[in-house]
């Protein structure tokens, strides 16, 4: 079974950055499946085709909920921004989807 690891260093900030948010504030966002994906992504931890597959769904449907900041004006979370991040953000959706597509052509 083909492992993928060659996603964006962006996506691993991006996932690193929730992380560090999430332990400096205790926030109460995401699930246990966001955040084992968020330390999958910041250690740069090879990903199986279904993972990627369910990261690309996951991302898709989450980017509605990204406002691209983690906290509002009055410093309340902003749920959506911060598991879009923990899960790679835009840069890991994009490479999802290539990779997808590149699989499926072979």
């Amino acid at each position: 079974m083909a492992k993928y690891s060659n996603y964006p260093q962006s996506a691993k900030n991006r996932a690193k950055a929730a992380l560090s948010h999430k332990e400096k504030t205790k926030t109460k966002c995401g699930t246990s499946v966001g955040w084992a994906r968020a330390r999958q992504l910041s250690s740069g931890a090879a990903l199986d085709l279904s993972t990627v597959k369910r990261t690309f769904s996951f991302l898709s449907r989450a980017k509605t909920y990204d406002q691209g900041k983690f906290t509002d004006k009055d410093g309340r979370d902003i749920c959506g921004s911060i598991m879009y991040a923990a899960w790679g953000g835009d840069s890991m959706k994009a490479w999802c989807e290539r990779t997808i597509n590149k699989s499926q052509n072979k």
